[in-house]
């Protein structure tokens, strides 16, 4: 039988792959609690990948009431709350509009339902409608009878993501750029992973956290003893910017196919998205295409009097996003975190498949509770610290 491996014998308690902002925000958990962390990113920098191609929101998920999905819904409000407390400097609540149009799938009492029990999960109360969002943000009048008015937040992905894994730097969390694992061998008190690329580098760790995102199955296959797959579908999100940022907040726009599309302020213009479209398994470097482009311009054009044509685009792009394998559309899929684990009791190696912007914190206290049973006693009692703790710019 294998003998327990001391302490000093660790190159890290935990080992994390993946700085997107799951691998940094579980960084900066174990690091809070204690425990010595090592992150590995195979790119030069964190948040290359999905984690900097998103919609730049942090938001409840309005639409996730459709599906039932309360405590889902519950959670994300509840951490929106909490990033406005303690990173005002990177999430800034707005103003969002829904125009009213006719023939709309959800009809207006429907979403004043949705609206006020998005308040009592946990939301703002919903507002009265602007007739100076009609005016300032030039929707059309002709079409909008009128619109209905809540609060969300908006952020900047890819620098909420370097600012929580700097903070994780600043509780003992190392970070290892343009380095990935080679192979990841699972033994019964410890974990051993070698670097790709090293001739003799190995290093050894309570566990291993698999934050890879649209990787995840390309980590699991270098693991021994052999880890089933995990059974995801990769979707694309692609988004578009324009000239002219909406003044009074951003717009939340039912499509043709009565998807929901966001057109929002970013950077000084306008930023329009998302699409969901399925992608083969093995895709890893998404591009917009010219139908989701198209998408997304009659989309706006439908409720905004200045018709905004191809030539307009300033900048666009699309990220990958990973959802659990099933049948319907990609838009009513589930949302919730799903942890894959090597073995229930005593894991070594925990795989993260889904997991939202916004619910990083708490995905991140998830997954370290998954491992607390093989790591040190932790110095914090989970889900107590971030109340109150700010989270400084970088």
């Amino acid at each position: 039988m294998e003998a327990t491996a001391t302490a000093n014998a660790f190159d890290a308690d935990l080992i994390v792959i993946g700085a997107g902002i799951h691998g940094a925000a579980v960084a900066r958990e174990a690091a809070a609690r204690g425990w010595s962390v090592m992150v590995l990113e195979q790119h030069e920098q964190p948040a290359r990948e999905t984690s900097s191609r998103s919609s730049k929101l942090i938001h409840g998920g309005l639409r996730y009431l459709e599906n039932a999905d309360i405590a889902l819904v519950h959670e994300c409000l509840r951490e929106q709350a909490i990033l406005l407390r303690t990173a005002p400097h990177l999430v800034k609540s707005q103003r969002f509009f829904i125009p009213m149009v006719p023939h709309m799938k959800r009809p207006r009492w429907q979403l004043q339902i949705g609206l006020w029990l998005y308040w009592l999960l946990g939301g703002r109360r919903p507002g009265q409608s602007d007739s100076n969002a009609h005016i300032i943000d030039g929707l059309n009048n002709e079409l909008i009878s009128q619109c209905l008015v809540y609060r969300d937040a908006q952020t900047d992905d890819a620098a909420l993501t370097r600012t929580v894994l700097a903070s994780a730097e600043m509780m003992g969390a190392r970070v290892h750029y343009s380095t990935s694992p080679a192979h990841i061998e699972l033994h019964q008190h410890h974990v051993e992973l070698r670097l790709q690329g090293a001739q003799t580098q190995t290093l050894r760790a309570r566990a291993i956290a698999n934050l890879s995102g649209i990787w995840i199955n390309d980590v699991l296959a270098k693991v021994s003893p052999e880890q089933p797959a995990a059974k995801i579908d990769l979707v694309k999100g692609t988004h578009i910017v324009l000239p002219d940022a909406p003044i009074q907040g951003c717009y939340y726009l039912e499509a043709e196919d009565q998807r929901a599309v966001f057109v929002m302020p970013w950077r000084g213009m306008r930023l329009i998205g998302t699409t969901e479209i399925p992608c083969p398994v093995n895709t890893r470097q998404p591009e917009p295409s010219e139908p989701e482009i198209d998408y997304l311009l009659r989309t706006h054009n439908r409720y905004f009097k200045t018709t905004a044509k191809r030539s307009d685009v300033k900048d666009s792009w699309a990220g990958l996003r990973v959802l659990p394998q099933g049948e319907g559309e990609a838009f009513s899929r589930p949302r919730e975190s799903i942890y894959l684990l090597n073995r229930q009791r005593q894991p070594r190696l925990i795989s993260l498949l889904g997991g939202k912007l916004t619910s990083h914190r708490a995905t991140a206290v998830s997954i370290c509770q998954h491992l607390q049973a093989v790591m040190p006693k932790a110095l914090w009692q989970a889900d107590t610290r971030y109340q109150a703790l700010p989270l400084l710019s970088c």
